[in-house]
């Protein structure tokens, strides 16, 4: 190589090195704004999603609870109900 290769070879390092010196700390705080976001929208949506199951197996407790005490105290006739007469068994 001659000797004005080597000195555009070294003036690109030196272009390399002051971008990276200034332009480093941008791109990483952008990296980890954009990780840190997605770790905190990943524990919104987990914490959305138990929210969510918790409020449907307490719905659905509370109706199951409703149906068997409406079924329990359901009263079938206004009146007295009849019953018939049970019939006795003859032994042998």
């Amino acid at each position: 190589m001659n000797r004005t290769t080597t000195q555009g070879a070294g003036l690109l390092g030196i272009g390399v090195l002051a971008c990276l010196a200034c332009c480093a700390g941008p791109i990483l705080a952008a990296i980890g704004g954009i990780g840190i976001a997605g770790a905190l929208g990943a524990l919104a949506l987990g914490a959305v999603a138990v929210a969510a199951v918790v409020a449907v197996a307490t719905a659905v407790a509370l109706l199951v609870v409703a149906r068997r005490r409406r079924s329990a105290c359901a009263d079938p006739a206004d009146g007295p109900v009849p019953v018939a007469e049970p019939a006795l068994r003859r032994t042998r």
